[in-house]
């Protein structure tokens, strides 16, 4: 309740502009029983983080279980589910303005959950495959931004064939 409270706000308003009294009064209940739930709202935008970090990596994990590195598209099929699933939350987190720490945070963890996995002794140029990743990171997450924004005009199922094709190629250089 808090928390979709908090989202319907910041589909229409900064996030700097949201008050722990706002969101009491969109989710109709008292300042202390926020308090109960949260130390502030800053807490509150933590947990939403989290949450989709913990989803990114669970879909990571698997992917990574059933060797879905040979053809992303499977995972990135998961990701934009997700995406879809929860797009009113999903864009408040990576569509607005003030999203960029949270943003660095979904790249690196990206990449970092990748490297992790990364056989070093089949990898010609580890260092040239870690700034393919972050290049990679970069661009997935910039498109699934503008998709977010209504600044593509494709469908997520076409945007996770693009992101795939654009790994598939990349990918054989560092092979």
């Amino acid at each position: 309740m808090i928390r979709r409270a908090y989202v319907e706000l910041l589909e229409t308003r900064d996030r700097a502009s949201v008050t722990v009294v706002d969101i009491a009064e969109r989710a109709d209940l008292s300042r202390n029983t926020f308090y109960a739930h949260y130390h502030d709202i800053d807490e509150l935008t933590e947990e939403i983080q989290d949450d989709f970090l913990l989803r990114l990596r669970a879909y990571l994990d698997e992917a990574m279980e059933e060797e879905q590195f040979d053809d992303p598209l499977p995972l990135l099929n998961r990701i934009g589910e997700f995406i879809e699933t929860n797009r009113a939350v999903n864009t408040v987190l990576i569509a607005q303005s003030d999203s960029s720490a949270f943003l660095d945070k979904l790249k690196n963890e990206f990449v970092a959950r990748t490297m992790v996995n990364v056989d070093e002794t089949l990898v010609a140029d580890i260092e040239g495959t870690r700034r393919f990743l972050c290049f990679l990171a970069e661009g997935a997450v910039g498109m699934y931004r503008r998709y977010l924004m209504g600044e593509l005009d494709v469908d997520m199922s076409e945007l996770s064939r693009q992101l795939r094709d654009i790994y598939m190629a990349g990918i054989k250089l560092y092979q």
